[in-house]
Protein backbone atom coordinates (compact mmCIF):
# COMPACT_ATOMS: atom_id res chain seq x y z
CA UNK A 1 0.00 0.00 0.00
CA UNK A 2 2.84 2.39 0.85
CA UNK A 3 4.47 1.77 -2.53
CA UNK A 4 1.15 2.36 -4.27
CA UNK A 5 0.67 5.65 -2.42
CA UNK A 6 4.19 6.76 -3.27
CA UNK A 7 3.42 6.05 -6.93
CA UNK A 8 0.18 8.05 -6.58
CA UNK A 9 2.09 11.03 -5.24
CA UNK A 10 4.66 10.66 -8.01
CA UNK A 11 1.86 10.59 -10.58
CA UNK A 12 0.48 13.97 -9.51
CA UNK A 13 0.90 16.72 -12.10
CA UNK A 14 4.44 18.06 -12.14
CA UNK A 15 3.17 21.51 -11.21
CA UNK A 16 1.60 20.09 -8.04
CA UNK A 17 4.81 18.35 -7.03
CA UNK A 18 6.91 21.44 -7.78
CA UNK A 19 4.70 23.72 -5.71
CA UNK A 20 4.58 21.58 -2.57
CA UNK A 21 7.25 23.83 -0.99
CA UNK A 22 5.56 27.06 -2.08
CA UNK A 23 3.34 29.09 0.23
CA UNK A 24 -0.35 28.13 0.10
CA UNK A 25 -2.58 30.56 -1.83
CA UNK A 26 -4.28 33.20 0.33
CA UNK A 27 -7.84 31.87 0.09
CA UNK A 28 -8.58 31.95 3.83
CA UNK A 29 -11.14 34.27 5.39
CA UNK A 30 -10.62 35.00 9.08
CA UNK A 31 -13.67 35.28 11.34
CA UNK A 32 -13.54 36.67 14.90
CA UNK A 33 -15.03 34.61 17.71
CA UNK A 34 -16.63 35.53 21.04
CA UNK A 35 -13.55 34.27 22.90
CA UNK A 36 -11.51 36.94 21.11
CA UNK A 37 -9.61 34.72 18.70
CA UNK A 38 -9.98 34.15 14.98
CA UNK A 39 -10.83 31.07 12.95
CA UNK A 40 -9.99 30.35 9.33
CA UNK A 41 -12.86 29.62 6.95
CA UNK A 42 -12.35 28.09 3.51
CA UNK A 43 -15.09 28.83 0.98
CA UNK A 44 -15.04 26.14 -1.70
CA UNK A 45 -18.09 27.58 -3.49
CA UNK A 46 -20.61 25.41 -5.27
CA UNK A 47 -24.20 25.38 -6.52
CA UNK A 48 -26.56 25.48 -3.50
CA UNK A 49 -29.29 23.33 -5.07
CA UNK A 50 -29.41 21.33 -1.84
CA UNK A 51 -28.29 24.23 0.34
CA UNK A 52 -25.04 24.88 2.17
CA UNK A 53 -22.79 22.52 4.11
CA UNK A 54 -19.97 23.21 6.54
CA UNK A 55 -17.21 20.63 6.95
CA UNK A 56 -15.76 20.32 10.46
CA UNK A 57 -12.36 18.57 10.42
CA UNK A 58 -10.99 15.79 12.56
CA UNK A 59 -8.37 16.63 15.16
CA UNK A 60 -5.00 17.46 13.62
CA UNK A 61 -6.41 18.18 10.17
CA UNK A 62 -7.18 21.53 8.58
CA UNK A 63 -10.14 22.40 6.38
CA UNK A 64 -8.24 22.08 3.11
CA UNK A 65 -7.84 18.35 3.76
CA UNK A 66 -11.51 18.23 2.74
CA UNK A 67 -11.06 20.11 -0.53
CA UNK A 68 -11.34 16.84 -2.47
CA UNK A 69 -14.55 15.94 -0.62
CA UNK A 70 -15.98 19.38 -1.43
CA UNK A 71 -15.03 18.89 -5.06
CA UNK A 72 -17.49 15.99 -5.26
CA UNK A 73 -20.23 18.04 -3.58
CA UNK A 74 -20.05 21.38 -5.37
CA UNK A 75 -22.52 20.49 -8.12
CA UNK A 76 -25.23 20.26 -5.44
CA UNK A 77 -23.98 22.18 -2.41
CA UNK A 78 -22.15 25.36 -1.50
CA UNK A 79 -19.31 24.09 0.68
CA UNK A 80 -17.30 25.64 3.50
CA UNK A 81 -14.69 24.17 5.82
CA UNK A 82 -13.41 25.53 9.11
CA UNK A 83 -9.98 25.18 10.69
CA UNK A 84 -10.56 24.35 14.35
CA UNK A 85 -8.95 26.61 16.95
CA UNK A 86 -5.22 25.90 17.34
CA UNK A 87 -5.18 24.08 14.00
CA UNK A 88 -4.57 24.97 10.36
CA UNK A 89 -4.60 28.74 9.85
CA UNK A 90 -6.87 29.48 12.82
CA UNK A 91 -5.66 31.35 15.88
CA UNK A 92 -5.05 29.72 19.25
CA UNK A 93 -7.76 28.42 21.53
CA UNK A 94 -7.84 29.90 25.04
CA UNK A 95 -5.84 27.70 27.43
CA UNK A 96 -8.60 27.66 30.03
CA UNK A 97 -11.86 25.71 29.75
CA UNK A 98 -12.61 22.75 27.52
CA UNK A 99 -11.32 22.89 23.95
CA UNK A 100 -14.70 21.82 22.60
CA UNK A 101 -16.44 24.79 24.19
CA UNK A 102 -14.12 27.00 22.14
CA UNK A 103 -14.63 24.92 18.98
CA UNK A 104 -18.42 25.25 19.43
CA UNK A 105 -18.04 29.01 19.88
CA UNK A 106 -15.97 29.13 16.69
CA UNK A 107 -18.61 27.28 14.66
CA UNK A 108 -21.33 29.60 15.98
CA UNK A 109 -19.20 32.56 14.87
CA UNK A 110 -19.03 31.04 11.38
CA UNK A 111 -22.82 30.53 11.22
CA UNK A 112 -23.45 34.09 12.37
CA UNK A 113 -20.83 35.66 10.09
CA UNK A 114 -22.12 33.97 6.94
CA UNK A 115 -25.78 34.09 8.04
CA UNK A 116 -26.08 30.31 7.67
CA UNK A 117 -28.11 29.03 10.61
CA UNK A 118 -29.80 25.80 9.59
CA UNK A 119 -27.15 24.69 7.09
CA UNK A 120 -26.09 21.05 6.81
CA UNK A 121 -23.00 19.90 8.68
CA UNK A 122 -20.42 17.20 8.03
CA UNK A 123 -18.51 16.51 11.24
CA UNK A 124 -15.51 14.19 11.25
CA UNK A 125 -14.30 12.71 14.55
CA UNK A 126 -13.79 15.73 16.86
CA UNK A 127 -15.75 17.77 14.32
CA UNK A 128 -18.64 15.34 14.73
CA UNK A 129 -18.63 15.73 18.51
CA UNK A 130 -18.60 19.51 18.07
CA UNK A 131 -21.53 19.46 15.64
CA UNK A 132 -23.67 17.28 17.93
CA UNK A 133 -22.85 19.36 21.01
CA UNK A 134 -23.71 22.61 19.23
CA UNK A 135 -27.02 21.23 17.99
CA UNK A 136 -27.84 20.28 21.58
CA UNK A 137 -26.94 23.71 22.95
CA UNK A 138 -28.58 25.63 20.13
CA UNK A 139 -31.29 23.49 18.47
CA UNK A 140 -31.79 24.34 14.82
CA UNK A 141 -28.16 25.30 14.24
CA UNK A 142 -28.13 22.61 11.54
CA UNK A 143 -30.82 21.19 9.28
CA UNK A 144 -29.08 17.80 9.23
CA UNK A 145 -26.03 16.14 10.73
CA UNK A 146 -23.70 13.68 9.00
CA UNK A 147 -21.24 12.50 11.64
CA UNK A 148 -18.31 10.36 10.55
CA UNK A 149 -16.98 8.41 13.55
CA UNK A 150 -17.72 11.21 16.03
CA UNK A 151 -15.77 10.97 19.28
CA UNK A 152 -18.89 11.50 21.38
CA UNK A 153 -18.42 8.62 23.76
CA UNK A 154 -21.08 6.56 25.52
CA UNK A 155 -20.98 6.02 29.32
CA UNK A 156 -19.47 2.55 28.87
CA UNK A 157 -16.36 4.26 27.48
CA UNK A 158 -16.24 7.39 29.65
CA UNK A 159 -16.88 5.33 32.79
CA UNK A 160 -13.80 3.27 31.97
CA UNK A 161 -11.69 6.41 31.67
CA UNK A 162 -13.03 7.76 34.95
CA UNK A 163 -12.46 4.44 36.72
CA UNK A 164 -8.83 4.38 35.65
CA UNK A 165 -8.09 7.87 36.91
CA UNK A 166 -8.76 11.46 35.92
CA UNK A 167 -5.28 11.87 34.52
CA UNK A 168 -5.54 8.94 32.11
CA UNK A 169 -4.64 9.96 28.58
CA UNK A 170 -6.58 9.03 25.49
CA UNK A 171 -4.43 6.73 23.29
CA UNK A 172 -4.53 9.33 20.53
CA UNK A 173 -3.07 11.92 22.90
CA UNK A 174 -0.10 9.67 23.60
CA UNK A 175 0.53 9.28 19.89
CA UNK A 176 0.14 13.01 19.26
CA UNK A 177 2.87 14.09 21.65
CA UNK A 178 5.30 11.73 19.90
CA UNK A 179 4.48 13.07 16.47
CA UNK A 180 7.39 14.35 14.39
CA UNK A 181 6.98 18.10 14.03
CA UNK A 182 9.76 19.33 11.73
CA UNK A 183 10.97 18.27 8.28
CA UNK A 184 13.65 19.59 5.96
CA UNK A 185 10.95 20.63 3.48
CA UNK A 186 7.33 20.02 2.57
CA UNK A 187 8.51 17.64 -0.13
CA UNK A 188 10.38 15.64 2.52
CA UNK A 189 7.26 15.55 4.69
CA UNK A 190 5.17 14.38 1.74
CA UNK A 191 7.57 11.55 0.98
CA UNK A 192 7.62 10.51 4.65
CA UNK A 193 3.84 10.43 5.03
CA UNK A 194 3.30 8.59 1.75
CA UNK A 195 5.07 5.58 3.28
CA UNK A 196 3.39 5.45 6.70
CA UNK A 197 -0.05 4.65 8.10
CA UNK A 198 -2.56 6.15 8.30
CA UNK A 199 -1.43 8.66 5.69
CA UNK A 200 -0.48 6.08 3.07
CA UNK A 201 -4.18 5.22 2.79
CA UNK A 202 -5.04 8.80 1.75
CA UNK A 203 -5.93 9.69 -1.82
CA UNK A 204 -2.84 11.37 -3.24
CA UNK A 205 -4.34 14.84 -3.71
CA UNK A 206 -5.65 14.81 -0.13
CA UNK A 207 -2.20 13.97 1.21
CA UNK A 208 -0.72 16.75 -0.89
CA UNK A 209 -3.20 19.27 0.53
CA UNK A 210 -2.55 18.06 4.07
CA UNK A 211 1.16 18.72 3.72
CA UNK A 212 1.01 21.87 1.62
CA UNK A 213 -1.35 23.68 3.97
CA UNK A 214 -0.52 21.94 7.25
CA UNK A 215 3.10 23.09 7.50
CA UNK A 216 4.73 26.50 7.83
CA UNK A 217 8.35 27.70 7.94
CA UNK A 218 9.88 26.83 11.29
CA UNK A 219 10.17 29.91 13.49
CA UNK A 220 13.34 30.38 15.50
CA UNK A 221 14.55 33.11 17.81
CA UNK A 222 13.29 36.57 16.89
CA UNK A 223 11.17 35.13 14.10
CA UNK A 224 14.12 33.76 12.15
CA UNK A 225 13.76 30.65 9.99
CA UNK A 226 16.25 27.91 9.16
CA UNK A 227 14.62 26.64 5.98
CA UNK A 228 12.80 23.76 7.62
CA UNK A 229 9.03 23.42 7.98
CA UNK A 230 6.95 22.48 11.02
CA UNK A 231 3.38 21.36 11.66
CA UNK A 232 0.94 24.22 12.17
CA UNK A 233 -0.95 22.07 14.72
CA UNK A 234 1.41 21.39 17.62
CA UNK A 235 1.46 17.96 19.29
CA UNK A 236 0.35 19.62 22.54
CA UNK A 237 -2.71 21.18 20.88
CA UNK A 238 -3.62 17.89 19.20
CA UNK A 239 -3.20 15.99 22.46
CA UNK A 240 -5.52 18.39 24.30
CA UNK A 241 -8.33 17.74 21.83
CA UNK A 242 -8.15 13.98 22.37
CA UNK A 243 -8.16 14.18 26.15
CA UNK A 244 -10.92 16.76 26.48
CA UNK A 245 -13.31 14.74 24.30
CA UNK A 246 -13.78 12.50 27.33
CA UNK A 247 -14.99 15.18 29.74
CA UNK A 248 -17.33 16.88 27.28
CA UNK A 249 -18.79 13.49 26.31
CA UNK A 250 -19.69 12.96 29.96
CA UNK A 251 -21.56 16.28 29.90
CA UNK A 252 -23.24 15.84 26.51
CA UNK A 253 -24.22 12.16 26.36
CA UNK A 254 -27.12 12.27 28.86
CA UNK A 255 -28.86 14.79 26.60
CA UNK A 256 -28.43 13.27 23.13
CA UNK A 257 -32.08 12.22 22.98
CA UNK A 258 -32.85 15.94 22.69
CA UNK A 259 -31.32 16.02 19.20
CA UNK A 260 -34.29 16.19 16.82
CA UNK A 261 -32.32 16.64 13.62
CA UNK A 262 -31.99 14.05 10.85
CA UNK A 263 -28.66 12.43 11.65
CA UNK A 264 -26.46 9.89 9.90
CA UNK A 265 -23.69 8.35 12.00
CA UNK A 266 -21.16 6.72 9.68
CA UNK A 267 -18.21 4.53 10.56
CA UNK A 268 -15.48 2.63 8.80
CA UNK A 269 -14.29 -0.92 9.20
CA UNK A 270 -13.49 -2.52 12.55
CA UNK A 271 -9.70 -2.47 12.76
CA UNK A 272 -8.13 -4.01 15.88
CA UNK A 273 -5.00 -1.91 15.33
CA UNK A 274 -7.01 1.30 15.07
CA UNK A 275 -6.44 3.77 17.90
CA UNK A 276 -9.95 5.03 17.22
CA UNK A 277 -11.70 1.65 17.34
CA UNK A 278 -13.78 3.05 20.20
CA UNK A 279 -15.37 5.52 17.78
CA UNK A 280 -16.48 2.61 15.58
CA UNK A 281 -17.84 0.64 18.55
CA UNK A 282 -19.55 3.75 19.90
CA UNK A 283 -21.53 4.54 16.73
CA UNK A 284 -24.43 2.09 17.30
CA UNK A 285 -24.97 3.38 20.85
CA UNK A 286 -25.13 6.94 19.55
CA UNK A 287 -27.70 6.00 16.91
CA UNK A 288 -29.88 4.32 19.54
CA UNK A 289 -29.92 7.54 21.54
CA UNK A 290 -31.05 9.89 18.74
CA UNK A 291 -34.61 9.40 17.47
CA UNK A 292 -33.96 10.47 13.87
CA UNK A 293 -30.52 8.86 13.59
CA UNK A 294 -29.41 6.02 11.36
CA UNK A 295 -26.14 4.12 11.10
CA UNK A 296 -24.05 3.52 7.99
CA UNK A 297 -21.03 1.23 8.04
CA UNK A 298 -18.41 1.22 5.28
CA UNK A 299 -16.18 -1.82 5.01
CA UNK A 300 -13.41 -0.41 2.81
CA UNK A 301 -12.36 2.70 4.76
CA UNK A 302 -11.12 3.49 8.26
CA UNK A 303 -11.32 6.33 10.78
CA UNK A 304 -9.91 8.73 8.20
CA UNK A 305 -12.23 7.50 5.46
CA UNK A 306 -13.03 11.01 4.15
CA UNK A 307 -9.34 11.32 3.22
CA UNK A 308 -9.10 7.78 1.84
CA UNK A 309 -12.13 7.83 -0.46
CA UNK A 310 -13.63 11.34 -0.62
CA UNK A 311 -15.74 10.49 -3.69
CA UNK A 312 -17.51 7.65 -1.87
CA UNK A 313 -18.07 9.66 1.32
CA UNK A 314 -19.37 12.60 -0.72
CA UNK A 315 -21.86 10.28 -2.41
CA UNK A 316 -23.14 9.08 0.95
CA UNK A 317 -23.34 12.63 2.29
CA UNK A 318 -25.41 13.73 -0.71
CA UNK A 319 -27.82 10.83 -0.24
CA UNK A 320 -28.13 11.73 3.43
CA UNK A 321 -28.94 15.37 2.65
CA UNK A 322 -31.42 14.46 -0.08
CA UNK A 323 -33.25 12.08 2.28
CA UNK A 324 -33.18 14.51 5.20
CA UNK A 325 -35.35 16.93 3.25
CA UNK A 326 -38.10 14.33 2.78
CA UNK A 327 -39.55 12.83 5.97
CA UNK A 328 -41.27 9.95 4.17
CA UNK A 329 -38.06 9.09 2.36
CA UNK A 330 -36.07 9.25 5.60
CA UNK A 331 -38.49 6.95 7.39
CA UNK A 332 -38.19 4.49 4.52
CA UNK A 333 -34.45 4.11 5.03
CA UNK A 334 -32.98 1.26 7.02
CA UNK A 335 -31.98 2.28 10.55
CA UNK A 336 -28.73 0.38 10.07
CA UNK A 337 -27.05 -0.13 6.72
CA UNK A 338 -23.77 -1.59 5.56
CA UNK A 339 -22.82 0.19 2.35
CA UNK A 340 -20.45 -1.47 -0.10
CA UNK A 341 -18.01 0.47 -2.26
CA UNK A 342 -20.06 -0.04 -5.43
CA UNK A 343 -23.24 1.40 -3.90
CA UNK A 344 -22.86 5.13 -4.35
Amino acid sequence: MADAQTKQVASLPATARRTVDEDPPATVQMVRTDYGGQIAVHDFGGDPKLGHVVLLPANGFHGLCYKALAGHLRSQLHCYAIDAPDQGSSGPAPPDGNFYDHYITAVRAFLDHFALPGCHVFGHSSGGLTAAALELRAPGSFSSLYLYEPVLFAPLITDWYQKHGKGLEHPGAKLAVRRRVTFASKAAALTNYARKPPFHYFRADVLLNYVQHGFAPTSGAHGSTDGTVSLRCSPQAESRVYNEAISISIDVWPHISSIRTHTTVACGTDDPKNTFAEAEKNAPWLVEGIALARLEKYSHVRHLGPMEDPAFIAGRLLKHIQASGDQARWQGLSRRQEVQLSKL
